[in-house]
């Protein structure tokens, strides 16, 4: 039920059975992004969620982000609000959307995010992540990273004719033997 602009004329098209003629368009919805610039502030806060998944909104606050500045980035695209449930209380989080991960890596060139998982489990993470000096954060690997890191070790050994070896830890990933820390 948009309504329809024709001069000053507003008309709600369902409502009104009315045929409009001369292609009079619905009223637009907000085409420019609240969010034009990015900021340090940003780079830290999207950095942390391509890296753990899931954040709650006091570590968005600790990367300097204030309530309008998250929903701004809630409204374009890029975050998305997540409620879930803890000790029997509702509570909410965040994560990265996939046009948020794509800003991650076109402004910061950011690689292979943390696939987020419950956001239970990637809270935990992110207080780890934040518990961390600011040095520190910037040499974090996520499991992805790790696990690419593992395959080429693989292939390393592969070249170095040590098949056998290689064979029997890619048996053991395929098997769950065998995995990769969520982060390092």
């Amino acid at each position: 039920m948009l309504p329809i602009v024709m001069g000053s004329v507003y008309v709600e098209a369902q409502k009104k059975k009315i045929k409009i003629k001369g292609g009079a368009l619905p009223i637009a919805r907000r085409s420019k992004p609240h969010v034009t610039q990015f900021f340090n502030r940003d780079r830290l806060a999207f950095t942390a969620l391509y890296r753990t998944g899931h954040v709650s909104p006091e570590q968005l606050y600790q990367c300097g982000l204030a309530d309008s500045r998250i929903n701004n980035l809630i409204r374009d695209g890029h975050f998305e609000k997540v409620a879930y449930k803890q000790r029997g209380q509702i509570r909410e989080c965040y994560k990265l959307t996939k046009l948020g991960r794509e800003t991650a890596t076109r402004y910061w060139g950011l690689e292979r995010s943390y696939r987020a998982q419950s956001p239970a489990h990637d809270l935990a993470l992110a207080e780890k992540y934040f518990s961390l000096p600011q040095e520190i954060r910037e040499t974090w690997s996520t499991e992805s990273q790790i696990r690419d890191q593992f395959m080429e070790q693989l292939s390393v050994l592969r070249d170095q004719g040590k098949e056998a070896e290689a064979a029997l830890y890619e048996k053991m990933l395929e098997r769950g033997l065998l995995s990769m820390p969520d982060a390092s």
